[in-house]
């Protein structure tokens, strides 16, 4: 280039206002996409109502499919409690079963060993979970019995007796509410 020759001065120069480099982006600057709340707010407000609706206050008991429950005009709701469900043919602790109803029917004794082992291992869980410092895990000794409308007292007894054993002496029956 010559001495006469004129170079253009670059962009952060005092020249010419606005002058932009030439790139691939056809002389406009590359800028970040620009984030849009509105949407993100929106999604947050449905997931936080998704999640409130989601945790409700009231227990609710899963039962297995076999069991009828007897009607009752009680009015008390559910509180948190160790379910106990008796079916036809199985007693569970918490959806595991523990003990057959036939052999519970055909024992002498009025503890029944497979229950009486799950609900203290039940009771050591919430132990060491309050001693943990988690709060509302202390032991209350509560107990829902579930139980199918056609078991006999006499079976339902033996539940009662094993729960009580174990320190569950807060015992509510399930029931279906009639109005």
């Amino acid at each position: 280039m010559g001495a006469g020759a004129a170079m253009p001065e670059p962009s952060g120069g005092g020249g010419q206002k606005g002058f932009l480099k030439r790139g691939k982006a056809g002389g406009r600057r590359m800028s970040a996409p620009d984030l849009m709340l509105t949407p993100l707010i929106d999604f947050l407000i449905v997931l936080v109502i998704f999640l409130i609706q989601s945790f409700s206050a009231d227990p609710t008991i899963s039962l297995p499919g076999d069991v009828r429950l007897p009607h009752s005009i009680s009015e008390k709701g559910l509180k948190a409690a160790v379910a106990v469900a008796v079916s036809e043919s199985v007693i569970t602790v918490e959806g595991h079963a523990v003990a057959a109803v036939s052999d519970v029917a055909a024992m002498k004794d009025f503890i029944i060993p497979g229950l009486v082992a799950a609900l203290q291992k039940t009771r050591e869980r919430a132990d060491a979970w309050a001693a943990a410092g988690i709060e509302g895990t202390e032991f209350k000794g509560d107990v829902i019995i579930t139980s199918d409308k056609e078991i006999p007292f006499d079976i339902l007894m033996k539940i009662m007796a094993s729960c009580g054993e174990v320190g569950y002496g807060n015992l509510s029956l399930a029931v279906l509410q009639t109005i």
